[in-house]
C-alpha cells in the first residue's frame, strides 16, 4: 500500500499531470482492491458429525496461502470452527452425501490447487513444502497414501486410481475436463470419480509423486451419513459408471480396447460389491441387473458376448 500512497503523492504534486488523470488512477487502485486474491490452495472436507476428528485434519493443513472449506452436509451435529481464519463453512440444507458435498466444495473454491481431505483423516506432510515440489507442467498430481487399519496394519497404496485421497489438482483443469463428483450418485462416489480420472493417469500433464501425503484412516463412524446398503445403491453406482465409460469412449479419450479391459475391472468390482453384501432376496435383482448393464455395453460393441456368457456364469457359481 506504500508505494501506492508514493505514486498517488507523486502524480498529485506534479505540474505535468492533471486532476483526472490522477482520478483515473486511484480508480485503477480501487479496482485492483475489488480483485479477489487467488491463493494457492483449497482444501474441501466433508463433514458429518465429525467433532471427535476434524478438528485434528484441520490441524494437519499447513500452507499460509490456503483456504480450508468444511462443506456441513447437513449434519445434526452442525460444525462450528473459531480457530483458524482460512476456515470457510458451507452448510447444506439436505443431506447429500460426500461426493455432492464435495461439489459445493469445488463450487465455492478459490485456490489455484484443490484437494479432498476427510475428517476423520490428515495430511502426513507440510503443504507448503509439498507445493514447490509439483512439477511446473503438472495439472494434476497423483501421490502416496497411507491406508491405516483398526488394528495398526498399515498399507501404502501408489497413486492408486480407486482413491479419492492424496491427489491435488489445477482447479481449471477440472472444471476445463468437466471433472467433478455426480450429482445424482450418491453412493459409491469415489468409484465414479476415480473413473472420470482414468483417461489423465497417463497423460503428460498429470504427475506422479512417490511422496505419501495422506494418511487414511479405517474408522467405526461413517463420514457422511449412506442409508442401509440395497439395490438402489448398486443401480445407482452401475448406470452412472456405465455413462462415465461411454463418455471417455465418444470423446476418443479411451479405445475400444482399452475400454473392454476398463469394463472387465469394473465388472470385477462390481461382482466383490455384490458378494460383499450378499443378501438373498437382492442377489437375482443384482446379477440381472449387472447382466443388462453389460449387455449394453456388448451391444455398443465394446465387450463380446462370449467374454460376457463366461463372466456371469462365474457370477452364478
Amino acid at each position: 500500500m506504500a508505494d501506492r500512497e508514493t505514486i498517488l503523492r507523486h502524480l498529485e504534486t506534479s505540474v505535468d499531470v492533471d486532476e483526472w488523470a490522477v482520478i483515473g488512477v486511484k480508480e485503477e487502485f480501487e479496482k485492483l482492491d475489488k480483485i479477489e486474491k487467488i491463493m494457492k490452495l483449497s482444501v474441501i472436507i466433508p463433514y458429518y458429525n465429525g467433532n471427535n476428528y476434524i478438528y485434528d485434519a484441520i490441524g494437519s493443513c499447513h500452507h499460509p496461502d490456503m483456504e480450508i472449506i468444511v462443506v456441513d452436509d447437513c449434519s445434526p451435529d452442525p460444525f462450528t470452527y473459531h480457530g483458524n481464519k482460512s476456515v470457510k463453512t458451507i452448510r447444506l440444507n439436505n443431506n447429500v452425501g460426500q461426493g455432492i458435498a464435495r461439489n459445493a466444495g469445488l463450487d465455492a473454491a478459490k485456490g489455484e490447487w484443490v484437494t479432498f481431505l476427510d475428517q476423520d483423516d490428515k495430511f502426513l506432510i507440510n503443504l507448503e513444502t509439498f507445493m514447490e515440489l509439483i512439477p511446473k507442467q503438472a495439472q494434476a498430481v497423483w501421490t502416496q497414501c497411507i491406508w491405516l487399519e483398526l488394528s495398526g496394519k498399515s498399507t501404502v497404496y501408489n497413486e492408486d486410481l480407486a482413491l479419492v485421497h492424496g491427489k491435488f489438482y489445477k482447479r481449471q483443469w477440472l472444471i476445463d475436463n468437466d471433472i467433478r463428483f455426480s450429482d445424482t450418485c450418491r453412493w459409491y462416489e469415489d468409484i465414479y470419480y476415480c473413473n472420470l480420472l482414468m483417461p489423465y493417469l497417463e497423460a503428460k500433464e498429470c504427475a506422479r509423486m512417490d511422496i505419501p501425503t495422506y494418511i487414511w484412516y479405517q474408522n467405526e463412524q461413517q463420514q457422511t451419513f449412506t442409508d442401509d446398503y440395497n439395490y438402489q445403491h448398486f443401480d445407482c453406482m452401475i448406470k452412472a459408471n456405465f455413462e462415465v465409460f461411454l463418455r471417455h469412449y465418444k470423446h476418443k479419450l479411451i479405445g475400444k480396447d482399452q475400454t473392454i479391459k476398463i469394463m472387465q475391472n469394473f465388472m470385477y468390482q462390481a461382482k466383490n460389491m455384490l458378494l460383499a453384501h450378499k443378501a438373498e432376496d437382492k442377489d437375482a435383482y443384482n446379477l440381472n441387473l449387472l447382466e443388462n448393464t453389460a449387455q449394453k455395453v456388448a451391444k455398443a460393441g465394446l465387450w463380446n458376448y462370449s467374454q460376457l456368457d463366461a463372466f456371469f456364469e462365474s457370477l452364478k457359481k
